[in-house]
Order: C-alpha cells, then sequence, then structure tokens
C-alpha cells in the first residue's frame, strides 16, 4: 500500500508542470509555477515538489522536477526522485513531456527489494486554459518481479491523472498483463500458475479543501485466471508420497469489475458505503484429481449491488492503521444505530438456471455491544436444478418439508420464497421456522421408512 500511494504521487506530480506553465503563460511570472506547486503539494499529505528551470524560450521551457513523498512524518527522507520535463506553449494551453532521471533521489534503492531493476518511466502532460484543467500520463517499460521460487512478468503499465480547476483529480492505472509462474513442479506442473489480462483501477476523490468529501473506486480486468498444486499450498514437497500428487485447485474470472462508493458525511460524520461486482466466475476445489479434470463450479452474469448507511470510515480506518481489529462490542463505535443493509440485486445464472434476491436489513447494538432489534426481508428465487443439487449434501428431507408447508413456493422450474427476521423470530413465506422445527419426528419417520 505505501509503494501504491508512492505511485499516486508521482503520477499526480507529473500535471503539475503543465499547471504551473499554464499560468506563466497567462501572467508571464516564473514564480507562479511554485505557487502551483505548492498547491497541488497541500492536496497530497507528505509530498513536496519543486521545479528547477533550465531554458525558457518563448514557446519552449525545458527543466527538472524534484519530488519528496514522506507520507509518515516519522520518515527522515521519504521517497526522492526527479523528472525533466520540456514544455510546448501554445495558444491556450501547453503539453509536453517527461521522463524520469535515474540515479537522482533514492527510488531505484526503495524499490529494489521488490524490482530486479526499475524500469523507464516516461510520459505526456498537456494542459488548457479554455477547460481550466490539465492531465498527464505515465507510462514504464516492461518489467520482472523475482519471488522466493518464481518469478512474475509485468507488461507494460501505465498511470493516468486529470485535475479540474477546482483540483479535484481522477486517477486510473493500467496493466495489460501479468503473469506469475513457480520455478518448482508438482507431478509434471509448475506449482502455481497465474495470468491476469487488462487490469484497471481507478481512483475518483471529491475534495473539500484537504478533506476527502467523497470518492469512488473502480477495479476490473478482462480476466484473470489461477491455479495452484494442492500439495503445495498445504506444505508438501513436490517428492513428498501422498495419495494423490494430481491435485490442483483453480479459479477463473472473466470481466470481472468492483465498484465502491463513499458518500459524502453526515453532520454526525457517518458516511454511506456501496459496492457493486459484476463478471462471471469459475472455481474448482479441486479442478484436477487423479489426473482427470473436474468441470469448475461456474456463476456466469453475477450482479451484486448492496449499500451499507452509515459507517464512520475515517475512524474505522484510523483504527486499522493502529493495528485493532474492533470487536463486536466496540463495533458501535464505528457504525450508525440502527445501521440499515440494503441489497438492491443479487444475481447470478449458473448453468441454465438463474438465482436473484434483494430486500434489506438492519440492526443496532446496545451500549454493551449486543445485537438488538434485528430485522430482515428477503426475496429470493432460485432454479429447482440448482437448489436440489445442493441440497443432496444432506439437505434434501428438509426441502420437502418446506415445501409441504408452504415455506418455499414451486412454481414451473424455480422456487421462490420470502424471508423476513425480527429479532428471534424467523419467517419463510409468512411460515416461522419454529413451526419447521416441530416436524423434526418426520425426519425420522422418513429416515426409518427409507431403512
Amino acid at each position: 500500500m505505501k509503494h501504491l500511494k508512492c505511485i499516486t504521487a508521482i503520477a499526480a506530480s507529473l500535471a503539475v508542470i503543465s499547471l504551473g506553465s499554464t499560468v506563466a503563460l497567462s501572467f508571464f511570472s516564473e514564480s507562479k509555477s511554485q505557487e502551483i506547486l505548492s498547491k497541488i503539494s497541500g492536496k497530497i499529505p507528505g509530498l513536496e515538489l519543486k521545479a528547477v528551470s533550465r531554458d525558457n524560450g518563448i514557446f519552449t521551457k525545458t527543466g527538472r522536477l524534484y519530488l519528496r513523498y514522506a507520507p509518515d512524518p516519522k520518515e527522515r527522507n521519504g521517497i526522492i526522485t526527479a523528472f525533466d520535463y520540456k514544455v510546448n506553449l501554445g495558444f491556450l494551453g501547453v503539453s509536453g513531456s517527461f521522463e524520469r532521471v535515474s540515479g537522482v533521489g533514492n527510488l531505484d534503492e526503495v524499490m529494489r527489494p521488490f524490482l530486479e531493476k526499475l524500469p523507464h518511466i516516461h510520459g505526456r502532460f498537456s494542459a488548457s486554459l479554455f477547460e481550466m484543467g490539465a492531465s498527464a500520463d505515465l507510462q514504464s517499460e516492461a518489467f520482472s518481479v523475482p519471488l522466493n521460487d518464481g518469478r512474475c512478468n509485468i507488461r507494460p503499465a501505465s498511470a493516468n491523472l486529470a485535475l479540474n480547476a477546482a483540483l479535484d483529480g481522477k486517477v486510473r492505472f493500467n496493466l495489460s498483463e501479468l503473469d506469475c509462474m513457480s520455478d518448482r513442479n508438482y507431478h509434471g506442473r509448475k506449482a502455481y500458475i497465474l495470468d491476469l489480462k487488462n487490469l484497471y483501477a481507478e481512483f475518483m476523490p471529491e475534495l473539500s479543501g484537504r478533506a476527502l468529501k467523497k470518492m469512488q473506486f473502480n477495479v476490473g480486468a478482462q480476466s484473470f485466471a489461477a491455479e495452484a498444486s494442492t500439495l503445495y499450498l498445504i506444505g508438501f514437497g513436490p517428492d513428498d508420497e501422498v495419495k494423490d500428487p494430481s491435485l490442483r485447485e483453480g479459479f477463473s474470472l472473466d470481466e470481472p469489475k468492483a465498484i465502491l462508493n463513499v458518500g459524502e458525511s453526515d453532520v454526525t460524520g457517518l458516511q454511506s458505503l456501496g459496492i457493486q461486482i459484476y463478471g462471471n466466475y469459475a472455481f474448482g476445489m479441486p479442478f484436477i484429481r487423479d489426473d482427470m479434470m473436474i468441470p469448475m463450479h461456474s456463476f456466469r452474469n453475477l450482479n451484486f449491488d448492496a449499500k451499507v448507511s452509515s459507517v464512520d470510515l475515517k475512524k474505522l480506518v484510523k483504527a486499522l492503521k493502529n493495528g485493532e481489529i474492533p470487536d463486536l462490542k466496540n463495533l458501535k463505535d464505528f457504525i450508525s444505530s440502527p445501521t440499515v443493509f440494503d441489497l438492491k440485486r443479487f444475481y447470478f445464472e449458473k448453468g441454465s438456471e438463474t438465482f436473484e434476491s434483494s430486500g434489506s436489513s438492519s440492526l443496532a447494538l446496545n451500549y454493551s455491544g449486543k445485537l438488538q432489534n434485528l430485522s430482515a426481508d428477503f426475496s429470493i428465487k432460485a432454479g429447482k436444478k440448482m437448489v436440489n443439487e445442493f441440497c443432496q449434501n444432506g439437505y434434501g428431507e428438509m426441502l420437502n418439508v418446506l415445501l409441504k408447508n408452504g415455506s418455499i413456493a414451486s412454481s414451473g422450474d424455480v422456487y421462490s420464497t420470502r424471508l423476513q427476521l425480527q429479532n428471534e423470530d424467523l419467517k419463510l413465506n409468512g411460515v416461522s421456522l419454529q413451526s419447521v422445527d416441530g416436524n423434526e419426528d418426520d425426519f425420522v419417520g422418513t429416515e426409518n421408512s427409507d431403512e
């Protein structure tokens, strides 16, 4: 996370030269450039920027931008690097290019434990007086990351930063490909294999002064697949004698996407938290057994859309930074009372059938951290084949009882129910769960008749 912040800070600095040059173009004053740099530094705690001009022509300016980033005040030096830049002045804006200066600062040394060699970093930037905004694109060449028992190859990566007149920004990272592979072999296959294509992450904060007002974070990819030897995962060596050395676990994601929204704080400092998840998912545990591939469990067109309100995220993040994991008793310090969970939609397809649910729930914590006023109301629909396959694991008789007493409705190829909870009173389609508990003798009688 620390190095991710470093990359974000570097990306943020790449637009400031264009902003400073735009001001210089307007007011013909070099002193304005450093003033703009200072304002942007103030938006990112721990960031210091300084520009040194080299050649200032009428339409072209060159120089070097020095960057220091130390988010922790206790750090003496932090991360230090520099970029050479060239600015071309136009009628209503500027554009230019930049590249990191190798050997200046300590960035190479800081990243050495993680990278064999820091790749060449370069890019372009532009700013417009007409639009009162600026943008910068940062690019790196392909590079490799050594692992304890393998290697990860990272294809060209890029970052883009856009700033508007209010200095609100949008940061986007792109990674064209990442593949990791172990040097060790288990039963003729690599201990682990990972392949990720076209990863992207977007961070869109909205600021109020130096404070974060609200934000949206998006992350997604074209595909992500991974597999590993089960023996490797649980700590066995490749030559250890086991019953089935071919066992392997695996999963794959196709067009996965997640969106996290943090709402604006209310008068009490609480914020709503929304999350959306999309994509096609498949997993196999295992997906290879006795040298035979087993079809993965797949969930297509997943659509999960939910919202929690309200949470004191600032206090929660601060506690986590201090290594504190809130227990149920102290959870009341971080959430509203009551806290509402709103499930707008949970949908996926499995085979030719679908599952769908929506509803809401709420709970409150008293002064001692105990749950109270727990309530929920959800509608649920699922394909019969899907449910029957799940109930083969010892739940078949329970399903029959729920169908018989009306707790679950059957229509065509679909089962449906309405789950309602009020404290300890759980109902399915208006039928109390206690009435189901009263039919335990029916289970016993059924089991005896099977004998």
